[in-house]
């Protein structure tokens, strides 16, 4: 009907001006909007990749790679455990504010899901797992909900409250859990400096083929490498005090976990997801 095309523009129009929005506000260098504070864009990259799918829009791919690839190597999101924190306190999306929130881990799986069936970017389907078996592995209530958050707090070894504390890592601290080689790789790819007794953020440096050249690795070894001393950084930061865990179990939090398996259930045909949300 006329009143049913009449609106097929309006919406038309109005995500073209939210598309164009967003552009007049991306940041160029880091992806995402130009603030001081950079928070996950899990719903504006959802809008543009259906832009993109309808408009084939080059530029909208290019901010949603960005981003994408910018949130995934930076220390909001946890490599070692995987998830994302809440939003980091630079531009760069480098220094998180660490808390850990339901509703972003949800969000952010389900973008990066979305983008993988996009263009088929394998670090993007591993981005997303790792996101879900985390809130799986830490998040879960044993009656299948999921609780809220966990604080950005924890307790130091001298019983002091310390953000991020339970997230950071001394160089002394690798060095005495890897083997020296190991450790070299690991420092490299996650740009950790030789600075002594001082905590840092993991992030991936973007040295892999540095580091694979340097080393006479190649990018599977590399990858392999990487994965084993995550489980070990894993594994070793279970020994510390945990950050407090917000238990509220939230209806509409947990409806988006439940998107979120079932919508990676279907596109990585994996079973657990889907019997999780289920």
């Amino acid at each position: 009907s006329e009143n049913d095309d009449s609106k097929s523009l309006l919406t038309k129009e109005l995500i073209s001006r939210s598309v164009e929005t967003y552009k007049k506000g991306f940041d160029k260098d880091n992806g995402g909007l130009i603030g001081q504070n950079k928070f996950p864009s899990s719903l504006p990259l959802g809008l543009l990749m259906r832009h993109y799918q309808t408009s084939r829009d080059d530029q909208a791919l290019d901010m949603i790679t960005l981003t994408l690839d910018k949130m995934m190597s930076g220390g909001i999101h946890d490599h070692a455990g995987g998830g994302f924190h809440r939003y980091t306190t630079d531009t760069i999306w480098l220094t998180p504010h660490y808390e850990k929130m339901l509703y972003d881990n949800a969000l952010l799986s389900i973008a990066y899901t979305e983008a993988y069936q996009l263009t088929g970017n394998e670090k993007y389907r591993q981005t997303s797992q790792k996101t879900l078996d985390y809130l799986l592995k830490e998040m879960q209530a044993p009656e299948g909900g999921f609780y809220s958050a966990t604080d950005a707090d924890s307790l130091t070894p001298e019983g002091v409250q310390e953000e991020g504390y339970f997230f950071t890592w001394t160089i002394e601290e690798i060095n005495a859990l890897f083997d020296e080689r190991t450790s070299k790789i690991v420092k490299l790819y996650y740009g950790l400096k030789d600075t002594k007794n001082q905590r840092q953020i993991l992030h991936i440096s973007g040295q892999e083929n540095l580091i694979t050249k340097d080393f006479a690795l190649t990018a599977e070894e590399l990858e392999d490498i990487i994965t084993r001393a995550n489980q070990t950084l894993y594994k070793e930061r279970l020994s510390r005090n945990l950050p407090g865990l917000d238990d509220k179990i939230i209806l509409s939090w947990n409806s988006l976990v439940i998107s979120a398996l079932a919508k990676a259930g279907f596109a990585f045909n994996e079973k657990k997801y889907i019997d999780s949300a289920i």
